[in-house]
């Protein structure tokens, strides 16, 4: 693995429900994440919306969990689109080392990036550099 030169904290929040939701139901509707650079201490952020396959209203729950409207997701891009430019705004993984608090934004990236027909290579880098924070 390349020497890592900079941390990727990201973040999911997806369709959820009180009422019980199978996971891989509960798409992702927001990417968020902080970008520190090791050596300059420089920080970036990265935060938008995802516009899910299944448009459907929030759920009451699921906005008062979130934060997130109705109104956030209106013009919002796919995931695949959102995801493009995330990798873009990371501008490399083999120098990145990726965390989330919990294994269940990696979960999502992998169910998410499938049914968008991501590349299944450029998930397992992102696996490899992985770390439950």
């Amino acid at each position: 693995m390349a020497d890592v030169k900079q941390f990727i904290f990201f973040d999911f929040e997806m369709l959820c429900s009180n009422k019980g939701m199978p996971f891989e139901d509960m798409e992702a509707i927001r990417l968020g994440a902080v970008k520190y650079n090791i050596e300059t201490e420089d920080i970036g952020f990265f935060d938008r919306y995802i516009q899910p396959t299944k448009r459907v209203s929030l759920s009451r729950f699921c906005k008062e969990l979130t934060g997130i409207k109705d109104t956030d997701l209106v013009g919002a891009s796919n995931f695949k689109n959102v995801f493009e430019d995330f990798l873009t705004w990371i501008g490399g993984i083999k120098k990145s080392r990726f965390f989330s608090w919990s294994t269940s934004d990696l979960s999502r990236l992998k169910i998410d990036a499938a049914k968008h027909e991501i590349s299944l290579a450029t998930i397992k880098k992102i696996e490899q550099r992985y770390v439950d924070f």
